[in-house]
C-alpha cells in the first residue's frame, strides 16, 4: 500500500469530485465509501481561500480487501493525518476505484476548519511526510500488505500519466534485458550507443540510472536497474550486482518484523502527539489553556492537602494546652483558699450552678460528657478528612509506583529487544561473511579451474607441436630414403645399360680405325 497526495498548484476545486465520480460510477468501478459528495462540493464552493482542497489516495496492490478492513484503515488514516480534531471539525469524502489492476481509496478534504472557519491544511509535505510514511509502514506490517520498500517491488522506469508511453518503456526495458542475456550488449557504454543509434535521447546519466527520452515523449524518464548502473562494465560485474540485489532481498525478507513494528509505533505516536498539540493550539486555544491549568492543579492541591494535614494537629495541640492550663489554674486556686472560705464558696457554687460558671462534681460530669462528645465529633471529622487525604496520597504514590514499574519493565524490555537486535545483527553479519566467503571460495575455485584448463590447453599445444615435428621428421626420412633408393636404381640401370652397350661400341670403333688406316 502506498499513500499519494496529488499536486495542486492552483488550489483545487470541486472538479476533483467530478473526476473521481465520472463515468466510472455508472460502470460500477467507482463508489462512495464514506461522506456525502453534495455536502463536500458545497463546502468547497463556499471556501474563499485560494487553497481549497487536498486530494490523494491509498493505493493497494491487493484486490480482495473487505469493507471492514477498508473502513478501519480509513479511520486510522484520518486519526493520523488530523489528530486532535473531531469528526464534526472537518469534512472528508472517500471514493473507491476498482477499474485498474489494484484498489484505490481516494480522499477529498476541503481545507477549512468547520467550527472556526479558519484555513485547515491537512498535509504539509516537509512537516508531515515522516508521519505519513511511518503510518504507511505500520499499516503494511499490521495488515500484511505489499510494501513498496520491498527490493523485489522496485520499478525499472518511472510511471507516466500517458499509458501507451509506459508500455513503450516497458517493452524497451524487456528488449534491453533480453539483449544483455543474449550477450549482444556487453556493458553500459555499449547500451548507450545502441540507444542513441536507434533515435533515443539520453539526457542524463547517474550512478544507478539513465534518463532517456523517446521521440514521442516530451520529457525524459529514468531507467533504473542493474543494466543501467555505472558498475555494468562487463557481464561478470553484472552477475555480482544481481547477487547483491538478491542478498538485499533475502535480508529484507528475513528481518524482524515485530521489532520493526514496535519501533515504528513508538515513533509514530510521538509524531501524532506533536501534530495533535499543534492543531489544538491552532484551533482550540481556550481548551489548550484549560488543559495547561488542569496540569498545574494537582501540584497545588497536594500542597493544600499538606497544609490541611498540618493545621488540625496544631489546633489540637493548642486546645490541649489551654485545657491543661485551665486545670492547673483551678487546682492552684483551691489549694490556696482557707478552710473558712471553702464553705462560702460551696454556697456560691449552688447559687451559680444555673449560670454554668462552676458545677458540683455530680453535675460536672454530665456537662463534660457533652462537651467531650462534640470535641470527639470534631476530632473524628478532622481525622476522617486527614484519612481521606492520606488515602488519596497513598493512591497517588501507588499509581506513581505502578508507572515507575511499568517504565522500568518497558526499559528492560527495550534493552532486551536491543540486545536481541544486536545479536541478530551480529548473526546476520556472520551469515553475510560466510556467504561472501563461500562466494569468494567459489570464485577462487572457478579461477583455479580456468587456470587448469589453460595449462592443459598449453600442454596439448606443446604435445601437438612435438608430435607434428616428429611426424614431419619421419616424413622427411622416408622421402630421403625414397630418393636414395630411386638414385641407386637409376645408377644401376645406367650401369646395366652401359654394360649392355659397351661391347657393341668397342668393335665399331675398331672398324672405324682400320678404315682410316687404310
Amino acid at each position: 500500500m502506498v499513500v499519494k497526495f496529488f499536486s495542486n498548484k492552483k488550489g483545487g476545486s470541486s472538479k476533483a469530485i467530478d473526476y473521481l465520480l465520472n463515468e466510472r460510477e455508472q460502470l460500477g468501478t467507482a463508489r462512495v465509501l464514506q461522506g456525502d459528495k453534495d455536502i463536500t462540493r458545497k463546502i468547497i464552493n463556499s471556501i474563499s481561500f485560494k487553497q481549497k482542497v487536498t486530494v490523494g489516495c491509498l493505493n493497494f496492490e491487493e484486490q480482495n480487501l473487505s469493507d471492514e478492513k477498508k473502513r478501519a484503515i480509513m479511520q486510522d488514516f484520518e486519526e493520523t493525518l488530523l489528530p486532535g480534531l473531531d469528526k464534526n471539525e472537518y469534512n472528508i469524502l472517500w471514493v473507491e476505484h476498482t477499474d485498474k489492476q489494484h484498489t484505490e481509496l481516494n480522499f477529498v478534504i476541503p481545507k477549512i476548519h468547520l467550527e472556526s472557519k479558519k484555513s485547515l491544511n491537512p498535509y504539509y509535505h516537509k512537516a508531515d511526510l515522516k508521519r505519513v510514511d511511518l503510518w504507511q509502514s505500520k499499516t503494511n506490517l499490521e495488515h500484511n500488505l505489499s510494501n513498496p520498500k520491498d527490493p523485489s517491488k522496485k520499478r525499472t522506469h518511472e510511471v507516466h500519466q500517458i499509458r501507451h508511453i509506459n508500455k513503450d518503456y516497458e517493452q524497451l526495458d524487456k528488449l534491453l534485458h533480453n539483449l544483455v542475456e543474449d550477450g549482444t550488449i556487453k556493458n553500459r557504454d555499449h547500451l548507450k550507443e545502441l540507444l542513441t543509434d536507434n533515435g533515443y535521447t539520453i539526457t542524463r546519466s547517474g550512478k544507478d540510472y539513465i534518463s532517456l527520452k523517446t521521440p514521442e515523449s516530451k520529457r525524459a524518464t529514468k531507467m533504473k536497474g542493474a543494466i543501467y548502473n555505472e558498475r555494468f562494465t562487463s557481464l561478470e560485474e553484472l552477475r555480482t550486482i544481481s547477487k547483491e540485489t538478491s542478498r538485499d532481498t533475502r535480508k529484507y525478507n528475513n528481518r524482524d518484523t515485530q521489532r520493526e513494528l514496535r519501533d515504528i509505533r513508538e515513533q509514530l505516536n510521538k509524531h501524532i502527539q506533536d501534530k495533535s498539540e499543534k492543531l489544538t493550539r491552532q484551533y482550540h486555544r481556550e481548551l489548550h489553556q484549560e488543559q495547561s491549568k488542569d496540569r498545574e492543579l494537582p501540584q497545588e492541591e497536594v500542597k493544600r492537602d499538606r497544609g490541611h494535614t498540618n493545621e488540625p494537629s496544631q489546633q489540637q495541640n493548642i486546645s490541649n494546652d489551654n485545657i491543661n492550663h485551665s486545670r492547673n489554674s483551678n487546682t492552684i486556686s483551691t489549694n490556696h483558699i482557707p478552710d473558712d472560705n471553702i464553705r462560702h464558696t460551696n454556697t456560691q457554687i449552688s447559687t451559680k450552678q444555673r449560670n454554668g460558671v462552676l458545677l458540683p462534681d455530680n453535675e460536672r460530669g454530665a456537662v463534660n460528657d457533652s462537651t467531650r462528645t462534640t470535641a470527639d465529633g470534631r476530632k473524628s471529622r478532622t481525622y476522617q478528612d486527614i484519612g481521606r487525604k492520606v488515602r488519596s496520597v497513598h493512591k497517588q504514590l501507588e499509581e506513581s509506583d505502578k508507572e515507575v514499574r511499568k517504565s522500568s519493565s518497558r526499559d528492560t524490555e527495550y534493552l532486551r529487544e536491543r540486545t536481541q537486535q544486536f545479536s541478530s545483527n551480529i548473526s546476520e553479519r556472520v551469515r553475510d561473511l560466510t556467504r561472501s566467503k563461500q562466494d569468494n571460495n567459489e570464485q577462487s575455485e572457478s579461477h583455479i579451474r580456468q587456470i587448469d584448463r589453460i595449462r592443459e590447453y598449453r600442454q596439448q599445444q606443446r604435445y601437438d607441436r612435438t608430435n607434428s615435428t616428429y611426424l614431419t621428421s619421419r616424413k622427411l626420412d622416408r622421402a630421403v630414403k625414397r630418393t636414395e633408393s630411386i638414385v641407386q636404381e637409376k645408377q644401376a640401370e645406367r650401369k646395366a645399360r652401359y654394360e649392355k652397350y659397351k661391347d657393341l661400341v668397342r668393335p665399331r670403333r675398331r672398324s672405324q680405325g682400320m678404315s682410316m688406316s687404310r
